[in-house]
Parts: C-alpha cells; sequence; structure tokens
C-alpha cells in the first residue's frame, strides 16, 4: 500500500465516522470510533484513544439504564491497518438470556462514556434466538471433517465469523470465500474473541472480520463458496449483497492505484533532489548558479503541479 492511497483511506474513515457520529463531545473529545453493525447477530465496530494509544478502550452496550453486554477494542482488521489505526475492532456477541424483558433500543459506550446521541433501534427478547443473516446452517463443517467454522454476520461491507481446527488448538486456519476463481473476501482466523474462551473453544483466538475486495464483485449480489485452508467447505452458498456505487468506486480506485503510487514516487524523490540541490548550492552560495537551480525547480514543481491537476480533474469527474 503505498503512502498516498493509505492517507486517502485514512481521511476517507475519518470522515465518514464524522458523518455519522458527528464531533465527539467531552469526555470523548480525544476518540474516535465508529459503529460498523449492530443487530442480534453482532455488535461491531472500532474505537481508539487518541491521548493514550496503548489505552485498549471497553465498549459496553445499555438498555434502559442497565449493561447487557461488554467487549475490547483489541482486534485486528485489514481495513484498520490500511488507514493507520491499528488493532482497535471490537466484535459483543449478543446473549439475550441475561435480558430481563424485552428491549427495543440500546445505547454504546466507550470506556463508560457515551458514544451516541440517539439511542439504536435494537428489538430483542429473553432468550430470543438471532436470525441467521442468510438461510443456511450457522455451523459449516469442512469436507475433511478437520474444522468447523462459523458465519455470525454478513452484510453489505463484511463478514463475521469464527473457525477452528478440530485437532490442533494452536493452528490458524485461512478463510476464503470464493466466486470461481475470484476471491471476494479473505484472511486468517486468529482474532481473539473471549466468548470463545467462555465456551471452552481453545484459546479464542480463532475469530475473523473480513471486509470485501470490492473490485472483484461482477454485480452487487454475488453467490459465494466458503474455503477453508484452500479446501471447498461445501454447502449452500453466500450471497453477498453491496452496494453498486461502492462496487464502482472501488474499481476506480483499483484502476489508478497504480499511476498514483508512480506519481506519488516521482514526486517524493523530485522534492528530495530539488531539495539536496538547494542545500548545495547554498553552502557555496554563488548567485548564478543558485538562479539557475531556482529555476530548474521552479519548473519542476510546475509540472508537477500540472499533473495534480490532471489527477483532480479525473477525481472530481468521476466522483460528482
Amino acid at each position: 500500500m503505498n503512502v498516498l492511497s493509505k492517507d486517502i483511506e485514512k481521511n476517507m474513515l475519518k470522515n465518514v465516522a464524522k458523518k455519522m457520529l458527528g464531533k465527539n463531545s467531552a469526555p470523548l473529545a480525544n476518540y474516535e470510533y465508529f459503529i460498523d453493525v449492530i443487530g442480534l447477530d453482532a455488535i461491531s465496530g472500532w474505537a481508539k484513544n487518541n491521548t493514550n494509544l496503548s489505552h485498549t478502550p471497553i465498549v459496553s452496550v445499555h438498555s434502559g439504564g442497565q449493561q447487557l453486554w461488554q467487549g475490547t477494542a483489541e482486534l485486528e482488521r485489514e481495513d484498520l491497518t490500511q488507514a493507520g489505526i491499528g488493532e482497535r475492532a471490537f466484535h459483543i456477541f449478543p446473549d439475550t438470556s441475561v435480558l430481563e424483558g424485552d428491549i427495543t433500543h440500546i445505547d454504546i459506550y466507550i470506556d463508560g462514556h457515551k458514544a451516541n446521541d440517539m439511542p439504536y433501534p435494537f428489538k430483542a427478547s429473553k432468550n430470543q434466538v438471532a436470525e441467521q443473516a442468510q438461510a443456511v446452517e450457522p455451523v459449516v463443517e469442512n469436507v475433511i471433517a478437520d474444522s468447523i467454522c462459523q458465519i455470525d454476520a454478513v452484510t453489505n461491507e463484511r463478514v463475521v465469523g469464527w473457525a477452528k481446527s478440530k485437532t490442533n488448538d494452536s493452528k490458524r486456519l485461512t478463510i476464503e470465500f470464493k466466486n470461481g476463481e475470484q476471491v471476494l473476501a479473505s484472511g486468517v482466523a486468529n482474532n481473539y474473541r473471549s466468548d470463545l474462551v467462555d465456551a471452552g473453544i481453545g484459546d479464542g483466538s480463532y475469530g475473523f472480520e473480513f471486509g470485501f475486495d470490492l473490485p472483484q464483485f461482477d454485480s452487487p449480489e454475488v453467490a459465494a463458496e466458503l474455503y477453508i485452508d484452500g479446501v471447498a467447505a461445501g454447502g449452500e452458498p453466500f450471497v453477498f449483497s453491496v452496494d453498486a456505487k461502492d462496487i464502482e468506486d472501488a474499481k476506480f480506485k483499483a484502476q489508478f492505484a497504480e499511476q498514483f503510487a508512480e506519481f506519488s514516487a516521482m514526486s517524493a524523490a523530485e522534492l528530495n533532489r530539488i531539495t539536496a540541490q538547494v542545500n548545495e548550492l547554498s553552502k557555496t552560495a554563488h548567485d548564478q548558479s543558485m538562479n539557475v537551480a531556482i529555476n530548474v525547480a521552479l519548473q519542476n514543481i510546475a509540472e508537477i503541479s500540472a499533473r495534480i491537476s490532471v489527477i483532480e480533474k479525473i477525481l472530481i469527474k468521476k466522483l460528482s
């Protein structure tokens, strides 16, 4: 991932969070956070304390003044890593057995501070069984009967679940969702989940949350087969539904990623060269040589500016 695209990713992620949640007010002024999914299957997102980067935020879910569920923002997520946010994702899997009655709304708290202005709609009753995101068995076993994989939630942005070897607790499985030869989402199931530990499932580090590789989507709705360590798990395929505009934007970005990388590298190299030349001539203090160097530098800067203008026009035309 080049520096320019990483900065773009980070800024886009921050802007989306600001639009969704607004400017943080004290005492959450020093936090960045985003709630991605709210449902009976999972409540997930990310949270980061900007003034204490070593601190792991505690995220809790409340309703009617009662704390229902809790988790920590310490999981790895590829998009957060690329955006420079770090391992700050969280997954909370609602256990409705703790409810004393029906609930219709919830609030999210980060380190004891309320993170939402308006309550989130959330209908649940005691011992309610979460509806699966897709009409398939929640647990899929590998054809070689050596592993187990559970899909907890599928949204229009990502897929969440866990996978474990039946015979080797220390093994971490590679999970892929494929449409033909196209890999739509993939990664290693190695995120720590306290709910797995509580259930006596190994060391608990078998969770995964994968964002979709949108440029690989041929249409907004695509059927995907589950692969575990390269072996098809069988069963009914999953149907991933995403926004057509998101696919278009992702393909556009992928198309110009190489050009952005080249331009970023060229700009950095040219600016370094100009700086070194000016510094060297400053030592000799020859006015004529200095004027020549400055003129050359100005010409190069003008060329870079022209290329920036072209890129801006392309982006404006595409994104308008």
